[in-house]
């Protein structure tokens, strides 16, 4: 009997044990799950504030270098958009460039109302030759009218010689010197290789090109001449003809009247011997 109750405590104390085991486990389990979530939410919220914070800091860093790269570029390069580049306009001691470039303006271009914001005279590295002229315009549509005027230069005995283009950058410059000894090395060995502008040609192709043109041209003249002429020698025959016709209706007339005549005097006659023989 003794053995029993001491087996049912037994098992008693062990199934108590588990069971409060279990329920510690359980109690545990949750606080350790509350207490990480709590941790990981703490932690999101902490690395969320933070992300924010260094992209703040990493967007200011970006503004400040772009302000930095556009002082250092707006300092390195100035802005050309609304350069004009005059080349050939004779320098003088003391000279007043203002009123020489109004000059230009007026007597060569042909434009009377047009100021520059800034007009400056480049030195020359050659002493025998007139530094170039930089003016800089005001708006797109003064640059825009210089340049489509400038084809009046050459009807001028003052500027004929004068050249007016855009501003070109340092990068521009450089490749078009580096362009240029290209094309003297090529004129070498074929002289008639030449250069216009930022353009290569063959004087051989563009001379062949405009005699065709003027072959063309000829034809097209001689062409016209024929036509003219075949018109002409038309029309004159057509004048012949009528001519013709004119004048055989004109001799026919005349006939007719010159029988009419002959006739009416045979009548005259004829009345005049009847009237005579009645008198005696």
């Amino acid at each position: 009997m003794f053995g029993e109750m001491n087996n049912r405590i037994n098992d008693l104390e062990a199934n108590l044990e588990r069971k409060i085991t279990q329920k510690i486990n359980q109690v545990i389990d949750k606080r350790i799950s509350t207490e990480v979530s709590k941790v990981k939410k703490d932690v999101n919220l902490a690395v969320d504030t933070l992300r924010q914070d260094f992209d703040q800091d990493l967007k200011s860093v970006e503004d400040k270098l772009n302000d930095i790269s556009k002082s250092v570029k707006h300092t390195g390069e100035r802005d050309i958009s609304y350069n004009l580049v005059i080349r050939n306009l004779p320098e003088s001691a003391n000279e007043n460039l203002n009123s020489k470039i109004s000059a230009l303006m007026r007597e060569g271009l042909k434009i009377q109302t047009i100021s520059f914001s800034n007009v400056e005279r480049k030195r020359s590295r050659n002493e025998h030759k007139s530094g170039v002229v930089i003016i800089t315009c005001k708006s797109k549509d003064d640059l825009n009218q210089i340049m489509s005027s400038k084809c009046n230069l050459k009807f001028s005995r003052q500027y004929s010689d004068v050249y007016i283009h855009k501003d070109q950058s340092v990068q521009q410059r450089i490749e078009r010197k580096n362009f240029q000894t290209i094309v003297d090395v090529l004129k070498s060995f074929d002289s008639e290789i030449d250069m216009r502008g930022a353009e290569i040609i063959a004087k051989r192709y563009v001379n062949h090109q405009q005699s065709r043109r003027e072959g063309h041209f000829n034809r097209d003249m001689q062409s016209s001449r024929n036509e003219q002429s075949n018109s002409r020698h038309h029309r004159a025959g057509n004048r012949s003809q009528r001519d013709m016709h004119n004048n055989t209706h004109t001799g026919r007339r005349n006939d007719y009247n010159s029988d009419t005549r002959r006739e009416q005097r045979d009548r005259n006659g004829e009345q005049q011997r009847h009237t005579t023989q009645g008198r005696w």
